[in-house]
């Protein structure tokens, strides 16, 4: 029953034409900022204009597009009664929304692995970029991941998109906590984007180190500090919503 709550998730959120949209306009806009790299003087490698695009974009769009994936999800439960017919069939709570939370963690990284593969196909066979990778490209970063960038540049980028579908999944584990106590669906869906889109704008600066969009931005810190930061934030806030829908069933 698990795995066919996983899989009927996965379903209801690829049917959807809105997420396609989603995964078209994302890939529209790496593209689009790619292209706008050819203009500099001396124009950048491939593999830097691509994570140059993912830092300038996915700090900002991650957060909409998990909060309208796990929105979309408990709108398509309350038109469906499929949550009932779960629940109904011997599934515990905590079960059934941790199968969700699954689910949606998947459709989020689908969109995002679609929407980066094209724009990582793009700026490869785009003219007008540097042919030869730059020594000096990204050189602010740390000497371990700056030597790791210029022996393997794309495996560098590849990794860097990793670190974003990681933090993807633990922003669409905050949404799911959020349904705990607001299960209004399009609340779920604008919270989260707007709470770091205020926390942006409104701490001062040198106090943001905890801001997930500070740490996807590589100016500090390390590759495998990135993987770590987001993934305790998502067995930390995975457990909690677990639990925190549990006591529900049991009250």
């Amino acid at each position: 029953m698990f795995a066919h709550v996983v899989a009927e998730e996965l379903k209801r959120l690829l049917s959807r034409k809105r997420f396609w949209i989603l995964a078209a306009a994302l890939a529209a806009i790496l593209m689009y900022v790619i292209s706008l790299n050819t203009a500099r003087v001396p124009p950048g490698s491939a593999p830097a204009d691509f994570i140059v695009a993912l830092k300038a974009n996915l700090p900002w769009e991650l957060p909409f597009i998990t909060g309208l994936a796990v929105g979309d999800s408990f709108a398509i439960d309350r038109r469906t009664s499929w949550a009932i017919f779960v629940l109904t069939r011997g599934s515990t709570r905590r079960r059934y929304i941790a199968a969700k939370g699954i689910g949606m963690a998947i459709a989020v990284c689908l969109l995002l692995i679609l929407s980066l593969a094209v724009a990582a196909v793009f700026a490869a066979h785009l003219k007008g970029l540097a042919l030869a990778i730059d020594t000096d490209e990204f050189g602010y970063i740390n000497p371990l991941d700056h030597a790791s960038y210029l022996a393997h540049p794309w495996w560098f980028a590849a990794r860097f998109a990793g670190v974003n579908l990681l933090a993807a999944t633990a922003y669409s584990t905050t949404a799911l906590l959020l349904a705990v106590w607001v299960p209004i669906p399009f609340v779920v869906s604008i919270v989260p984007a707007l709470a770091i889109f205020v926390a942006m704008l409104t701490i001062p600066e040198e106090a943001q180190l905890w801001n997930p969009g500070f740490v996807l931005a590589l100016e500090k810190g390390t590759m495998s500090g990135r993987f770590l930061y987001f993934l305790i934030w998502l067995l930390v806030v995975a457990t909690v919503a677990i639990i925190a829908y549990g006591r529900q069933e049991d009250a």
